[in-house]
Parts: C-alpha cells; sequence; structure tokens
C-alpha cells in the first residue's frame, strides 16, 4: 500500500473479509495504474488486523461527473467502485470495467444476494461535491455476476421535490426487503428480490400520526443530510437532522415495525455534533456517526416507546469525527474517520461501545 493512502469508504462481507477504497498521491496527478497515485484500494481477510493492496479502478478521485470514492463488494469476488462514474469487477479486483451510466451520476449503491442496486442521478455538483445539486434520480439493478443494469419500475424518473429542487436519495436493502428514501421523503419498497426489477412501490411520505423527514441536500459522499435511513433486525429506522447550532443538532430517531407503512418516535440521539451516518443491527440497536464521534444506543427501540438511551463509546473521540460507520453483525463494526489524513478505519468488536484504529497499510 502506498504510504500515503487516505481511505474513504469500506465494505465487508463477513467479518473476516472487506475492502476499503481510498486516494494516494496528489489529486488531478493521476497518470496510469500506479499503486502511488491516487485511487487504490486494500483487501483484509482477517477483520482488519493486517491489509495488504489490490488492483483498483484507474479512475481517480471525485471530480464533478468523474472519480470514484465508494466501495460496495458482494461477496468478496463480485464490487463495485462508485460515486460518481460506476467500475465492476467480478474477479476480486484484478480487473475494473467502467460501467455506462448514460451521463448520470451514481450516488448509492447496495448490494443483496445475488444482486446489486444502485441510485443513478442527475447532478452539476462539482470537484469533490459529486452528489450536490441533483434533481432527478432513478433506481437500477444488475445480476451481481453481469454488468447489465435496467431500471426498476415504480423507482424510476423520482422527482427531487417541488420544482426540481436539489435533494437526494439513499438505498437500504436487507435480506428480504429493500427500502429507497426517495427526494421527497417517500419510501419506496421493493418485497421480493425474485421480481428486483419491480415494482418498487410507495409504502410511506407521512406515517401514520408521525411525519417522516426527506433527505435534504446531499453530503460529501452523497449520503443525505437532513434524514438518514437505516435497517436493524427487528423494523427501519429513520434519523430526522435538524439545523447545526454552536456544533450541536436535534437528532429525531423515526421507528417502523412494518416496513415503514407506520411509524413512532423512538427518541433523541444525543445533539454534540453534526450526524453523517446511521446504521442499525441485526440485534435492533443503532449507532449514529458523528462530527464528534459514534454514539451508539443501549438496546433496540421499542415499541411505542420514545424513551431510548445511549451507551457511552471509547476510542471514537475524533477532532473532526467520522463520515461513515456500518455493522457487520451485532458485534462487529467499521467506521471511516472525516480526516482521511489519518490512514485507518476505526472497528468496534463489542457491538459499538469500544472503538480502535486499523491502520491501511
Amino acid at each position: 500500500m502506498p504510504v500515503n493512502f487516505a481511505p474513504s469508504s469500506v465494505t465487508f462481507v463477513s467479518t473476516g473479509t472487506g475492502w476499503v477504497i481510498g486516494q494516494a498521491g496528489t489529486p488531478g496527478q493521476c497518470t496510469g495504474p500506479n499503486p502511488d497515485i491516487c485511487t487504490s484500494m486494500a483487501v483484509t481477510l482477517n477483520g482488519g488486523q493486517t491489509w495488504q493492496g489490490m488492483p483498483a479502478p484507474v479512475a481517480g478521485p471525485p471530480d464533478g461527473a468523474r472519480g470514484v470514492s465508494e466501495v460496495r463488494s458482494l461477496d468478496g469476488v463480485n464490487g463495485w467502485a462508485f460515486g460518481p462514474q460506476l467500475y465492476a469487477t467480478h474477479d476480486s479486483g484484478q480487473h475494473w470495467r467502467k460501467i455506462d451510466t448514460h451521463g448520470m451520476r451514481v450516488i448509492d449503491l447496495e448490494t443483496v444476494n445475488d444482486r446489486v442496486f444502485a441510485v443513478w442521478a442527475e447532478c452539476t455538483g462539482t470537484g469533490s461535491d459529486f452528489a450536490a445539486n441533483c434533481t432527478s434520480f432513478s433506481l437500477y439493478t444488475s445480476h451481481g455476476n453481469e454488468d447489465q443494469w435496467v431500471p426498476v419500475s415504480g423507482a424510476v424518473d423520482l422527482t427531487s421535490g417541488q420544482r426540481g429542487a436539489a435533494s437526494s436519495a439513499q438505498l437500504v436493502l436487507t435480506g428480504k426487503f429493500g427500502y429507497l428514501l426517495a427526494p421527497d421523503g417517500t419510501i419506496y419498497q421493493g418485497i421480493d428480490w425474485k421480481y428486483s426489477t419491480g415494482p418498487w412501490l410507495a409504502v410511506s411520505n407521512s406515517g401514520a400520526g408521525v411525519q417522516t423527514c426527506a433527505p435534504g441536500p446531499a453530503q460529501a459522499d452523497g449520503l443525505p443530510s437532513q434524514g438518514l435511513l437505516a435497517a436493524t433486525g427487528r423494523g427501519l429506522a429513520e434519523l430526522c437532522l435538524g439545523p447545526v447550532s454552536n456544533g450541536s443538532q436535534t437528532k429525531t430517531l423515526l421507528y417502523s415495525q412494518d416496513g415503514g407503512i407506520s411509524w413512532w418516535t423512538a427518541g433523541t440521539a444525543p445533539s454534540a455534533g453534526t450526524a453523517t451516518s446511521l446504521s442499525g443491527t441485526p440485534g435492533g440497536p443503532v449507532l449514529v456517526a458523528t462530527t464528534r464521534g459514534i454514539d451508539a444506543s443501549a438496546q433496540a427501540p421499542k415499541v411505542h416507546s420514545s424513551t431510548l438511551t445511549w451507551q457511552a463509546t471509547h476510542g471514537a473521540a475524533l477532532t473532526s469525527g467520522f463520515s461513515y460507520v456500518g455493522m457487520t453483525t451485532s458485534a462487529q463494526g467499521v467506521a471511516i474517520p472525516a480526516d482521511q489524513g489519518v490512514h485507518a478505519v476505526w472497528f468496534t468488536y463489542d457491538g459499538g461501545t469500544n472503538w480502535q484504529p486499523s491502520y491501511v497499510r
């Protein structure tokens, strides 16, 4: 691995096997498949104890409509680098193919069973803000071992809210269901992967007595800035975010146990810091990455209860906080620091109570 590797995204297909993508060298100086310059990748086979370099797409960092910043793998063999361009590998990264997205930018991508789904959007953001100013969104899918992308019925040509205002969208997949948080706050659900090309149907935009929230404009990595969606082993969670004031932010957690049809307020996350990412766990608790650190709930949300409590976490206090948190199991998870210059990703092995860095080198 290059000594100046700066991780921007990570994906795990088991507790042992994970890929990380990032950039090295000087942005704008990519001249070819040189591991010391621009896009680089690494793989771990032992849960982050050690890393080794692997081939990466020759793409460079996000720059308007060009470059990549995110990575997902289906099974350690089939994988995708995206944001905003889209590259695919079907041989564990030995070869990468650029996918034609017809001028649209890929702002989110997730895998499930033998399929991959992605949100393609029309955006005009420049520089590293590749997901900014997006005003048209569609959901596409392909078999995991192929590159035949087709639109998903019922989730094509999604509007971004009233009068085409710039917004974002987010995709969440589980072993049985798929959920798409659309730009206007509507949640679409895909029910049976056997019919993965559609239709995905709208199940919620106001809930039953509780108003769900729209995702709002995108963060730099494409994730929404005002409404974040996540699935747990017991239901669906959405974190609705208020304005930032003096480094704090109101973070209201909504919860649904019927696939987004009805919701209740499960409580509020700690106000310190600005929320950047939301993750659920198979056991039910949720975690929130912020510009101050990582917050983890002490238990799963309870039915129609607004008394969700939060536990103290250790080892995750960074000056700039984290841009992403994701749980592989109820115990093991990984987080990406907002300051990529620390050249590490953070791991928890006890459900988010304790965190430690794993240096990618």
